[in-house]
């Protein structure tokens, strides 16, 4: 879950808000860390090569 402090938020209520968010996900069955474990291992199976003439990387 992504934690953001909107402009004139306190700090205390975007931690209020990302508890309360993941009490509710919790709840309805979502299991963060088995979806952070499957994104890790979904960009490290990724393959990306160095293009040296446009100095960028690119999926192939």
């Amino acid at each position: 879950m992504d934690f953001v402090v909107k402009e004139g938020m306190l700090l205390q209520e975007a931690v209020a808000q990302a508890r309360e968010k993941a009490g509710q996900m919790k709840e309805e069955g979502v299991d963060q860390a088995a979806l952070d474990a499957a994104a890790a291992k979904g960009f490290s199976n990724a393959l990306f090569e160095y293009d040296e003439d446009h100095g960028s990387n690119k999926v192939r």
